[in-house]
Order: C-alpha cells, then structure tokens, then sequence
C-alpha cells in the first residue's frame, strides 16, 4: 500500500503512518525537543527533494555539455548573470557614482590619458541653483572649454526622450535626454554622457539605445553591464567625447556615424563573449587534464596491489593505508598539478 497521496485539487501530499530505521535520522530528531520535529521533518524533507532535482539537474548538465558546446556555455552564462544581478539589486547603501568614477579613473590611465581630469561632482550644486545633476565631470587635457558631463543613472527606468515634439509648456518629464541636457547646462560642459545598467534599465530603453546611441549636440547614452563588470560601452563614449571637442570638425551625417556606432559595439560585445568563452574552456579543460591524470595515478597504484594479491595471496596493512590516506600518492599528485599547469598556462588576454 502506498504511505504517499497527492491531492491534485489542493496540490498537497498526504503522508500515512510509517516507519523508517536510519539510526543517523532517529539521532537528528532524537536530540530535537518533540514540539519542533513535525516542522523539521516537513523542512527535511522540502531540502530533500531540492537536493535529488539538483542532482539530476547536475547529472544533465554533465551528459549534455559536451553535445551543446556554446549553447549550454551561453545559457549557463545567462544563469550567472541572473544570480549575480539579483544578488547586486538586493545590495543596498552602495552607490553607482564611486564605482565609475573609479572605471573612468582606470580608463584614462590605460588610454594614456595623463592630462585629463576627473573629478566627482554629484554631492555638489552646480551653475544652476540648488541642482547636483552631473555626477562626474571629464575635462579633456585639463581644460574648461572641453568638458564632459557624466550622469549615471542606475536605480531609475527613464525613457530616452526626444528633443523635437516636446511641449515646452506642459509638465516636465525625466528622460534620458532631458538628464543629459540639465547635465551639460549644470557643469557647463560642451558633452553629455548619460549610463545605464542593462541589469536596471527598461527593455524600452535597451531597445531605444541598442547599447550606445548619439544623440546629436548632445552626447552619448550608454548601457552597460554592472553585474559583468562591462564598461566598454562607457569607454567608446568618452573616447569619441574625447575626440569630438579635440576636433574642429563637427559630425555631418549623423546616420553614419550612429551606423558606424552601432556596428562597433556589436563587434566588441561578440568579442567580450567569446573571450568569456574562451577562459571557462581553458579553465574547464585544466579540471580535466588533472581529474585524468589524478585517476590515472590512482589506478596504477590499486593494479600494483592487486598484482601483489594475486601473487601473495594478502594485502599488507601499510599498503591498505597508504591506499586509504594517500600517502606517497599526494607528493604525485602535486607533480602531475605543476604538469597540468605548464600544458595550460594562464590566459592572458589584451584589453
């Protein structure tokens, strides 16, 4: 007779008198007191079945990797990105203007950028009264007339707006463009960027922008990737910013140029991935190369046993606890750690 009923209207499992002997299970509930076991057996048993489907979901992963190759790379990716995004959304009292204060930081350094000057401004009223908008401002070789306004704007969903259609007159409304504007006049810079999380922004605006889009006298809005530690959309903007108000010249045809932008973030994020790709292989092969060789080590040493059972009939006790313990087998082992090592040295990939 079945102990287990399930209720399909209610969706509940009903469970009849039984009788388990595990003398480590009567220990566990042994030592609770009686009014907390029927919760902890409901607990037990919940963590239970969480721990069987992880192990058949574990048990797939492993029979299908080598069949799915990218694909299951790139949903396990996507499984990454997911987890660290809910985990960054959840933190609080952190803010996003240090953390790319310190990238462009980093960038102006690697770009060989000496002369430039970046300073935090977002705690700061600016030339309009009693507003701080403009988080960071990039002056380019140190000068006044060439300024860059940097906005970021990870904890809102603001659409990207227009410049042409709006009613003056009406009620003001938050947008992307408008923040860039405000930013400018605020820190009387020449340009705007404005940066988004793709992990907090709206799918509207992710659709609008397509990573990085001009937007013309104006400047850059970007998306990047927190959770990845992905600026390299932030990076083009500041370099073409750059560029822009070192220039005479002024951009023509704006079609172009947000073709040519559009086509170059692309390329660069296909590269961010495969790189990504690239290292998770090598990391992957390296466990493999080593779980072959740590087994392969292990076996020739249970066949020297077993050659000697068979020849003398025993198997000394030394031999049973150097077979248990691993004794003169670890020094091997570390051997075989250096090999695996010099066969797969440490990618280094230019940025």
């Amino acid at each position: 007779m079945a102990i287990i009923k399930l209720n399909q209207q209610t969706k509940n499992i009903n469970i009849s008198d039984c009788s388990i002997e595990h003398p480590l299970i009567f220990k566990y509930f042994d030592d609770l007191p009686e009014k907390q076991r029927d919760d902890e057996f409901k607990r037990a048993l919940q963590i239970g079945v969480i721990a069987l489907m992880e192990d058949r979901f574990a048990a797939f992963l492993s029979k299908t990797e080598g069949e799915l190759g990218t694909q299951l790379e790139s949903l396990k990716l996507i499984y990454e990105r997911n987890v660290k995004a809910k985990e960054k959304t959840t933190e609080s009292g952190l803010s996003a203007e240090p953390e790319i204060y310190k990238e462009i930081q980093n960038y102006l350094a690697r770009a060989g950028f000496i002369d430039d000057e970046v300073v935090m401004t977002g705690s700061s009223v600016g030339a309009m009264p009693r507003n701080k908008t403009g988080d960071i401002v990039l002056k380019v070789n140190g000068d006044d007339k060439k300024k860059i306004a940097v906005e970021v704007k990870f904890n809102q969903s603001l659409a990207l707006g227009e410049i042409e259609g709006t009613d003056s007159l009406g009620r003001p409304r938050d947008t992307a463009i408008s923040q860039m504007i405000e930013s400018m006049a605020n820190r009387e810079a020449q340009l705007a960027v404005i940066v988004f999380d793709q992990n907090r922004s709206s799918d509207g605006l992710q659709n609008s922008v397509n990573d990085i889009s001009w937007i013309p006298s104006v400047g850059f809005v970007v998306i990047i990737d927190d959770v990845r530690q992905d600026y390299s959309n932030l990076f083009i903007a500041l370099d073409l910013a750059r560029s822009m108000l070192m220039s005479t010249l002024r951009v023509a045809d704006q079609d172009i140029f947000q073709s040519l932008l559009g086509r170059m973030s692309k390329d660069l994020s296909s590269i961010l991935d495969t790189e990504k790709l690239l290292k998770d292989n090598h990391a992957n092969l390296k466990k493999i190369a080593t779980s072959i060789r740590k087994h392969a080590l292990l076996v020739g040493f249970t066949q020297r046993i077993l050659k000697d059972f068979i020849a003398n009939g025993s198997v000394s006790n030394q031999e049973l606890l150097k077979l248990y313990h691993g004794n003169g087998l670890k020094e091997e082992f570390a051997a075989i750690t250096k090999d695996v090592e010099a066969i797969f040295p440490a990618l280094e990939i230019d940025d």
